[in-house]
């Protein structure tokens, strides 16, 4: 416990010196929200229309609050591990430490995570006092009971995802056109474009058997409140499922993946 204390005390002054470039990345994340949330509000305001139980109120506190399930639940460590870990030979100084490169990946990501979430924090207890109706957050205690493993495992889903194709580049040159598909594929499935349930119905079936409606999608909903007790079950059992075979992933590449790694650098 010592241990992750202090590589997590570490991790998180290294992300406080940071706080400057954080809030940049922060910036950049909630524009695509708000760039779409302008356009359904135009949309709705052309005329009165419902889609799917949504109306102008749930899609504004939808968005709204992507941005703020975003910064927390969207892990980006995948270009450290590719980078600097693996192309550049650094991953070594990690083969010689009493402790998991998995672990020390979380605890390098996790105050990130933190940092940037407490900005969106910030803005939503503005819009909370000035506007506190776009929200749209039902936290009974039913929710958040359920809202904590989701989050959990939403976390675990994207942060696993992430390594595994971080480590996709034991075997590739140059991973950066994986890094755009999955940057382009989050968008679609994961629900940053718009609620999965707008797509035609083999796009959205197709997400729903994919780990990114888990990651950001599912979240969103239960923050709105509007899965039921047997949704939750479902979704928690899933993302278990998820959890595991992207578990087992990883430590199927890192095996293979480290008996190819030279640490030659560039």
């Amino acid at each position: 416990m010592k241990k992750i204390v202090t590589i997590f005390s570490l991790n998180l002054h290294d992300a406080l010196d940071s706080r400057g470039r954080s809030f940049v990345w922060f910036l950049l994340a909630v524009i695509n929200p708000l760039t779409l949330l302008i356009f359904w509000q135009g949309a709705f305001a052309e005329q009165s229309i419902s889609l799917s139980g949504w109306n102008s109120s749930s899609i504004t506190s939808y968005y709204l609050l992507l941005m703020l399930t975003s910064t927390l639940l969207h892990v980006h460590i995948e270009e450290e591990v590719a980078e600097y870990d693996i192309k550049e030979g650094k991953l070594s100084t990690y083969l010689l430490k009493p402790f998991s490169y998995l672990g020390f990946k979380f605890l390098t990501e996790f105050p990130y995570r933190l940092l940037q979430t407490s900005f969106a924090v910030l803005i939503f207890i503005a819009i909370s006092i000035f506007y506190p109706r776009l929200l749209g957050i039902d936290l009974t205690f039913q929710n958040i009971t359920w809202l904590i493993p989701v989050f959990m495992l939403a976390y675990g889903i994207s942060f696993l995802f992430k390594m595994i194709i971080g480590l996709i580049t034991f075997w590739m040159t140059d991973y950066h056109g994986l890094q755009e598909l999955v940057f382009v594929t989050l968008l679609v499935l994961a629900g940053f474009v718009m609620p999965i349930e707008f797509y035609p119905q083999f796009i959205s079936k197709f997400a729903y058997m994919t780990p990114f409606p888990y990651m950001i999608y599912y979240p969103v909903l239960v923050l709105q409140g509007k899965l039921l007790p047997f949704e939750l079950a479902k979704l928690l059992l899933n993302q278990l499922l998820w959890v595991s075979l992207l578990y087992l992933i990883y430590r199927s590449l890192w095996v293979k993946g480290i008996k190819k790694y030279t640490a030659i650098g560039i």
